[in-house]
């Protein structure tokens, strides 16, 4: 298995994952599992919550942008649509 999904499979069970679980599951050193979730993180695939004995790591939250009533009515009718 992939080490990311390792870590992605831990995170869709129980919903956020520490480094020491993968550090258990992998037998890899906590160094080169922390370097592995800060390339996550640093990716905004993850992110960090808590520090020390409580850190652990969660999906990065998708914030959906709301659509303007503009761009919403142009996209919704096309037969509306400003020519080019």
């Amino acid at each position: 298995m992939d080490f990311r999904t390792l870590i992605f499979s831990v995170l869709k069970s129980r919903g956020r994952v520490k480094v020491a679980d993968i550090v258990k599951k992998t037998g890899f050193s906590r160094v080169y599992v922390q370097r592995q979730f800060r390339q996550l993180v640093d990716e905004g695939r993850l992110v960090l919550v808590g520090k020390a004995n409580t850190a652990h790591y969660v999906f990065l939250p998708v914030i959906r942008r709301k659509r303007s009533k503009k761009a919403t009515a142009r996209s919704s009718h096309p037969s509306k649509q400003e020519p080019p």
